[in-house]
């Protein structure tokens, strides 16, 4: 069996991330739900994207909608004005049933990396 690491083998700076105490709610919540679960904090998503916005201020900023493609941190993310990279017609079709703007999307398959897929998306 598996011993757990004590603190003094091991230390993690919580407060640079978050509250002790949003710590133990969250701690809380994910106790009473079944596991894999995945937790999104769609406030932090949008600080995230709101501070890289604001290091780079002209540059177009793409979110890979594969790495994640809950309809709401699209959203978010969307009402921010990013662009979006598309990996599939079924990306594309979110999209577009979001209300995002064609123009912010960027939807590239390589004929000649993926041939077959490149055929039967465009069918």
């Amino acid at each position: 069996m598996l011993n757990p690491l004590s603190e003094t083998e091991y230390s993690f700076d919580l407060e640079r991330y978050m509250s002790r105490e949003r710590f133990e709610s969250l701690r809380t919540l994910g106790n009473s739900l079944e596991t894999p679960f995945l937790l999104l904090d769609l406030n932090v998503i949008a600080r995230k994207y709101d501070a890289l916005h604001q290091a780079m201020p002209f540059a177009k900023i793409y979110y890979a909608v594969k790495s994640c493609p809950h309809d709401k941190v699209l959203q978010v993310l969307a009402n921010r004005g990013s662009c979006f990279d598309v990996a599939s017609r079924y990306e594309l079709d979110q999209l577009l049933a979001l209300g995002v703007s064609p123009d912010r999307l960027s939807y590239g398959i390589n004929p000649y990396q993926n041939p077959v897929k490149a055929l039967l998306e465009w069918k």
